[in-house]
């Protein structure tokens, strides 16, 4: 089972945690550059750069409010009022896995923070019934793994 909480950055709105998450990625990825010796076909360096960390979250929600449901704050950076806004302000979030075993001690087995992450959009789907389907991809700067207790 995994807990996905997503926090604003400024702190506002309160982090949320998502109950039904249906599907949650993080991957990191770097270009990387490859160098060659003058007299051979081998490799004989490799560097990378350019590091991209993408997240991904697919989850549905039953009524949500404006002012409390993070995803309305990525078109408002700064109320969270649904209404896009003619500024360039980005609201940053940081994105929070923790994968816990089905038991009943609930012990976190992994956890996964992404900080500095935006989304470019922000789709709402009508796919599960009477339940708000959404799926977000975004890209954060930094990934912290851990083994809480």
């Amino acid at each position: 089972m995994s807990v996905i909480t997503v926090a604003n950055a400024t702190g506002t709105p309160a982090a949320l945690t998502i109950g039904v998450a249906k599907d949650v990625s993080v991957s990191q990825g770097w270009e990387h550059a490859e160098a060659y010796g003058f007299a051979s076909i081998r490799r004989v360096g490799v560097a990378k750069y350019n590091e991209k960390v993408t997240v991904k979250l697919g989850f549905i929600k039953f009524a949500p409010k404006l002012a409390e449901w993070f995803p309305f704050w990525i078109a408002d950076g700064t109320a969270g009022s649904g209404t896009g806004l003619d500024n360039n302000l980005v609201t940053l979030f940081t994105v929070t896995e923790l994968i816990v075993p089905m038991t009943t001690s609930g012990t976190v087995k992994l956890g996964r923070s992404v900080t500095g992450v935006y989304f470019p959009k922000f789709e709402i789907k009508a796919a599960e019934g009477q339940f708000v389907k959404v799926d977000l991809e975004g890209f954060g700067v930094t990934v912290v793994d851990s083994n809480p207790a």
